[in-house]
């Protein structure tokens, strides 16, 4: 998690106190229909965003697109959010056209932002009407974040931001469990290979009690692409901050598949232990056992590289962070947020980084 993602410490007793409305009532991700997931006929996404005004977009991807006379219309309900009482607003979702696939907009006026503060979400509800007037309706939601990358930075909210996570194990979230994650200004770290209904449960915890989450791909090629999809287009997606996948996963086939589902996920690439930038050319790695081993990893939008890299690995253009190795399994968030400070500690010789990371997902690169 972020410092400035915390924006002030979020404690037990306003969780305990927060109000909460039948309006509001988020779905469960038991309501969520997952056996569309692989080949979702909608894609959710924002663009344009300020504190004045933010672009939600439904689309129909390419490939799904078999109908050049398909049109979208509905409307963007929001904020809403369970543990706050929020005004949300009905705005239509207006048509752009089909060229090259069917796509609409919806005007977001003083938009509220999925935070610790404040986990609120925007129902978006999308008419499809095919050819022959046939129609269908989905629900989907949405949280909107002003969370990137800029330069060697992660920046929140305009803000620089730096990430502390560990590695944990997927249970359920309560808000007992989230207020200590967040009072300790760190965030959970997931290692899935697949999306499935525990994960959605997960996701489901910690976008209503405003936790941030990273997850940790252990997927390749197609497989890693499909998972990529269904977790931006999650209606819990606004829990996920990013997503980091070795950086041999991605092929260079799939290096614009995997560009395209990634909805508004920053992507960040592992390399393993045994690599080292080659000069020149940040976005290459290449093994220091096999000199002809190469591989690329221009869609990422950062790196996460072993503690001992510190030190030669440099990209100006992109954050870097910082993992560390330990074979413990963390359940509570004080010795992980112990651990994440020695780290930093450990590496001021070496540069201000953008992120320390502690887990043990990526032990197999040592061998």
């Amino acid at each position: 998690m972020t410092d400035q993602m915390q924006a002030g410490s979020l404690h037990h007793d306003r969780l305990a106190a927060c109000t909460t409305t039948s309006t509001n009532r988020l779905p469960s991700s038991k309501e969520i229909d997952l056996s569309d997931a692989d080949r979702p006929t909608l894609e959710l996404f924002w663009g344009h965003v300020t504190n004045n005004s933010a672009r939600i977009y439904a689309r129909i991807p390419l490939e799904q697109a078999k109908s050049a006379e398909a049109r979208l219309s509905g409307q963007v309900t929001g904020p809403l959010c369970e543990s706050s009482r929020t005004l949300p607003a009905s705005l239509p979702l207006r048509f752009l056209g089909s060229d090259p696939t069917p796509l609409a907009c919806a005007e977001v006026p003083d938009p509220t932002f999925w935070s610790p503060e404040l986990p609120a979400l925007y129902r978006v509800d999308v008419e499809v009407t095919a050819g022959h007037g046939l129609r269908n309706v989905e629900t989907r939601w949405l949280g909107l974040k002003r969370f990137g990358a800029k330069g060697p930075s992660w920046f929140n909210d305009g803000r620089r931001a730096v990430i502390r996570a560990a590695q944990c194990s997927i249970g359920e979230v309560n808000r007992e469990l989230a207020a200590e994650w967040l009072e300790s200004r760190m965030s959970p770290l997931l290692v899935v290979d697949r999306f499935d209904p525990s994960l959605s449960d997960y996701l489901e915890g910690a976008a209503r009690w405003g936790l941030p989450l990273l997850i940790a791909l252990t997927s390749r090629s197609s497989e890693c692409v499909n998972t990529v999809r269904q977790l931006a287009q999650s209606p819990f997606q606004a829990a996920t901050t990013m997503l980091l996948i070795p950086s041999d996963a991605i092929s260079e086939a799939d290096a614009d598949a995997v560009r395209k589902v990634r909805g508004n996920l920053p992507l960040v690439a592992c390399l393993p232990v045994d690599t080292i930038s080659i000069a020149g050319d940040p976005c290459e790695a290449r093994s220091t056992n096999q000199g002809s081993h190469t591989h690329r990893a221009d869609w990422a939008d950062a790196w996460l590289i072993d503690e001992s890299a510190a030190e030669t690995f440099r990209d100006p253009a992109r954050p870097v962070m910082i993992y560390r190795h330990t074979e413990t399994s963390f359940t509570g968030a004080a010795e992980p947020r112990r651990e994440c400070e020695r780290l930093q500690r450990d590496c001021t010789h070496a540069g201000d980084f953008a992120g320390y990371v502690i887990g043990h997902w990526l032990q197999n690169n040592r061998d």
